[in-house]
């Protein structure tokens, strides 16, 4: 160790070395093998250096745990080459405050992708709920509709001679919607197919299906 600045000169301070030198003048390499650690960061920290004094890097970089007496710490290393290939500057700098931002954003990552699976299943299943509503209703409501149907014939058959124009009107709207509501049911069918299967595309007379609505509105409402 040739130079040490201020900043390592606290450090060492905070953790313990001797103020005095700070570690100057002697071999870094044997700190760093020296260290005691189950994670292995001393070695690896040397032998990163080592690999960059002989040129097999062109830098190095690692982030590791440098507490602090009663405080946990990151740090990260950067070891930079010398031009003149003499040596090496290695930088440490306090990365606690990032490693922390980092940990925090992962940990949402993971919330998140967590709840856009659960609402995706959540999803898939409404969906085939949906599904399988809009192909039974059609055929539930297949019968009683027809039934009212034909009730309404029988009614209008047997009234037709004696009948007044308003019933004879109420009559006849009551079997228009009945046949109203049985396309509607065919094309909930219809529609429930599509989920099942691509979609369609067709042209639309937007013309004509404004024109079909205005008359059935004004079925329902000839007042």
């Amino acid at each position: 160790i040739v130079y040490v600045n201020a900043g390592w000169r606290e450090c060492a301070a905070t953790n313990g070395a001797r103020s005095e030198t700070a570690w100057g003048g002697e071999n870094y390499l044997d700190h760093c093998c020296a260290a005691q650690d189950p994670s292995r960061d001393g070695r690896r920290a040397g032998e990163g250096v080592r690999d960059v004094l002989a040129g097999r890097r062109p830098g190095f970089e690692m982030e590791y745990p440098c507490d602090a007496p009663g405080k946990q710490r990151w740090c990260r290393m950067i070891v930079v080459p010398l031009a003149s290939g003499a040596g090496a500057v290695v930088m440490h700098m306090d990365e606690t405050v990032a490693h922390a931002t980092r940990k925090a954003l992962e940990s949402a990552t993971a919330g998140l992708d967590d709840t856009v699976a659960s609402r995706t299943r959540a999803l898939r299943q409404a969906g085939h709920e949906l599904e399988m509503f809009m192909h039974t209703v059609p055929h539930d409501l297949r019968t009683p509709l027809r039934t009212i149907a034909s009730f309404g014939e029988l009614v209008a058959a047997a009234v037709s001679a004696s009948a007044n124009e308003q019933t004879k009107n109420y009559l006849q709207r009551m079997s228009s919607a009945a046949v109203r509501m049985n396309g509607y049911l065919d094309e909930l069918l219809t529609l429930s197919h599509l989920a099942r299967g691509g979609i369609m595309v067709r042209p639309v007379d937007l013309t004509q299906l404004a024109r079909e609505i205005g008359l059935d509105l004004a079925a329902r409402a000839p007042d």
